[in-house]
C-alpha cells in the first residue's frame, strides 16, 4: 500500500458534501410529510388497507415460505451479526474509518427505529391477518430501516476494497434484498405499506447522513483515521493491503 495522502479534499469532496446535505434535506422533508399523514390518519390510510388486503389475497404456500426466509434476512439479529462481523473484519485490517462508519450507522439505525416507534405509536395490522408474531409498534418498519442502513453501509464501505465482479455483485444484491425484505413485511401482514416506505426513507436519510459526515470530517481537516480517508471505507493512499 502506498503512503497515505496528506492532500486536503478539493472541489469534488465539497460537492459530495453539498449533495449529501441536499439529499438529507429532501429525505427529511419527505419523511416528515409522510409521518404527518400517518399521524393525522390515526390508523391505516386507504392505500394501506387496500394493499394489505391485496397482499393477504395474494398469499400462497410457496410465497409464504419465501417471505419467511427473506424477512429473517432483515431481522435485528441478522443485521446485528452482519454489522458486527464487518466491523471486526475492518478493524482486523486496520480500516478504522470503515469500521467506525459501519458501527455508527448500525447503532444509529437501531436508535431511530426505537424512537420512531415510540413517538408515532402506530399499531400493527390486525392479528387475524398476520403470518408472524410481533409485539412492538409498527411505524417505521425496523426491518426496512435496519436492512437499508446496514446492508447499504456495508456495501458503501466494502466497494473501495473489492475488485472485479464483486463491484457489481454487491450493489446488485443490496438492490434486490432490501426491497424484498420490506415487501415481505407487508406480505406477512405485520406492517402497513407506509411503515415500510417510512423505514426506507428514514434509512436513506441516516445512511446519507453517515456518509456525508465522513466526507465532511475530511473537509474540516481532521486527517485520516487509519489511513483510509479517500472515501467512506477507502484508503487514501490507494488499494488496501
Amino acid at each position: 500500500m502506498s503512503a497515505p495522502s496528506t492532500a486536503r479534499p478539493g472541489p469534488v469532496g465539497q460537492r459530495r458534501v453539498y449533495l449529501g446535505i441536499a439529499v438529507m434535506l429532501l429525505l427529511g422533508a419527505v419523511f416528515s410529510g409522510l409521518t404527518a399523514v400517518v399521524m393525522r390518519a390515526a390508523g391505516p390510510t386507504d392505500v394501506d388497507t387496500a394493499l394489505h388486503d391485496w397482499a393477504v389475497d395474494f398469499r400462497s404456500d410457496g410465497m409464504t415460505l419465501a417471505a419467511r426466509v427473506i424477512t429473517t434476512c432483515g431481522d435485528t439479529l441478522t443485521m446485528a451479526l452482519l454489522a458486527t462481523a464487518v466491523c471486526v473484519g475492518f478493524a482486523w485490517r486496520r480500516w478504522w474509518e470503515s469500521a467506525v462508519l459501519v458501527g455508527v450507522a448500525a447503532l444509529g439505525a437501531a436508535v431511530l427505529v426505537a424512537v420512531g416507534k415510540r413517538l408515532v405509536g402506530r399499531e400493527r395490522p390486525p392479528l387475524n391477518g398476520r403470518l408472524a408474531t410481533e409485539s412492538s409498534l409498527s411505524y417505521p418498519s425496523g426491518h426496512s430501516l435496519g436492512s437499508f442502513v446496514v446492508i447499504g453501509v456495508v456495501v458503501v464501505a466494502l466497494l473501495p476494497h473489492v475488485r472485479g465482479w464483486a463491484r457489481l455483485a454487491l450493489p446488485a444484491l443490496a438492490v434486490a434484498l432490501v426491497p424484498a425484505i420490506g415487501l415481505s413485511r407487508v406480505y406477512l401482514g405485520v406492517h402497513w405499506p407506509t411503515d415500510v416506505v417510512a423505514g426506507w426513507i428514514l434509512g436513506a436519510f441516516w445512511l446519507t447522513c453517515c456518509c456525508t459526515g465522513c466526507a465532511g470530517r475530511r473537509l474540516v481537516g481532521r486527517g485520516s483515521v487509519g489511513g483510509d480517508s479517500a472515501r467512506p471505507g477507502q484508503y487514501a493512499g490507494g488499494d488496501p493491503p
